[in-house]
């Protein structure tokens, strides 16, 4: 069990890889933004390709820079209506972070049981 949890975080580590264009590779990435505090008017970046499937907090992006349609500006909540979800590589999610770090340190959340 822990060991599927360390893959679980270490798989979380790695796509956690924030917004940079090629320029800036070297430098130091910047942190990624907690989903919950973007709001539904708050503009993010979206692929208008057909198999296009989260939006962005940067149009540089490596998620969206293999866009080969248009890349476009709108609200999350437009992002949203179009069925797209967060990029992982530019946003994370820090209620499932805390969730997987009290797993992780051995502190299992509470299940109702049926006996």
């Amino acid at each position: 069990m822990k060991h599927l949890l360390s893959l679980i975080l270490a798989a979380m580590l790695v796509m956690a890889v924030a917004c940079s264009s090629d320029e800036q590779q070297e430098q130091q990435q910047p942190p990624l933004v907690d989903i919950s505090s973007v709001l539904p008017t708050d503009t993010v970046y979206m692929c208008t390709g057909s198999g296009s499937k989260r939006f962005h907090s940067c149009d540089t992006c490596a998620g969206v820079e293999q866009c080969t349609k248009e890349i476009i500006a709108v609200t999350r909540a437009e992002a949203e209506k179009r069925h797209r979800s967060f990029c992982q590589r530019c946003y994370q999610d820090t209620v499932l972070v805390k969730k997987v770090k009290k797993m992780s340190a051995g502190i299992t959340p509470h299940r109702k049981t049926t006996d």
